[in-house]
């Protein structure tokens, strides 16, 4: 049975660390039990549709990751199998795909090693008429939700421990630019890794990369566990390194983090809960 898990953020945001302190624990038995195991996308509909897009590739970065021949009737691409590098197993990371001969696909996967993720969509990113930057990142939460942004307060991202742009969430801004003029270079960096932290000083386990396409979606909002380490590129961020919690954890093989997140929505629902980690269907940016 295949599975779309959200999770929320709970009113105070304090309740939520609190319960996902818990829960990213126990998520990291559950990937040290997994360890090895790769992130699949599986292409969904019609082989002659999908045929159209011929050879598609999965990047971490500028790590090639896999591929799937979908000229073949193949639909399964695994993503950090045996031989690829490390940066295609480390979980958080957003997985860019992009057909042979075409602009990158707009949904962009959040990588679970052991889970799968469903895509049925493969527009390409729409065209964007905006700020003059290397890349962007949209925050979108559902407009029911929208009170949980104050609580975040804004966005910081970091790449190599470098300010590249920031965001203030307590008034109407959702665009978030990364790499704007007067930016160090490494925040123009192809494949770069950015990092995001949030007004109350929590590191995202979320990471999207510099490119390829102009921007990417980012609906999880979800923290880091406090008890994991602090990462090395945010000089001063207290937030760990990442736990095998993601933004979309699909397919047959999901069922322990399914119930790990179910915990973690019965635990905080009483605070209100506000949602992290749906599956879009093709990003439709609100930028300046």
């Amino acid at each position: 049975m295949t599975h779309a898990l959200t999770s929320r953020l709970a009113r105070p945001f304090i309740a939520l660390t609190l319960a996902a302190s818990v829960l990213f624990g126990a998520a990291s038995e559950v990937d040290a039990q997994e360890a090895g195991a790769p992130f699949t996308v599986e292409f969904s509909g019609e082989t002659e549709f999908l045929a159209e897009f011929g050879v598609v590739r999965a990047f971490v970065g500028l790590a090639e990751c896999g591929s799937v021949d979908l000229r073949a009737g193949e639909q399964m691409l695994v993503v950090g199998a045996a031989g690829t590098v490390e940066a295609c197993r480390d979980a958080g990371r957003v997985v860019d795909l992009i057909p042979d001969g075409f602009s990158p696909i707009g949904i962009a996967p959040v990588l679970l090693p052991g889970e799968t993720f469903v895509i049925s969509n493969l527009a390409p990113y729409p065209a964007v008429d905006g700020p003059d930057v290397a890349f962007a990142i949209e925050v979108r939460v559902p407009p029911e939700d929208a009170s949980i942004l104050p609580l975040i307060k804004s966005l910081t991202a970091y790449v190599g421990g470098e300010v590249c742009g920031t965001v203030d969430l307590t008034g109407d801004e959702r665009w978030l630019p990364v790499g704007a003029a007067g930016t160090p270079d490494a925040c123009r960096e192809a494949g770069a890794a950015i990092t995001l932290v949030d007004g109350n000083g929590h590191t995202l386990f979320v990471r999207p990369s510099v490119g390829p396409g102009p921007f990417t979606v980012l609906e999880n909002l979800v923290p880091l566990p406090p008890s994991s380490g602090a990462p090395t590129d945010v000089p001063h961020a207290d937030a760990p390194a990442p736990s095998a919690v993601g933004d979309y954890v699909v397919g047959a093989e999901g069922g322990r983090l399914a119930m790990l997140f179910a915990l973690l929505a019965a635990t905080v629902i009483a605070a209100g809960v506000a949602r992290a980690g749906v599956r879009r269907e093709g990003p439709t940016p609100q930028h300046p």
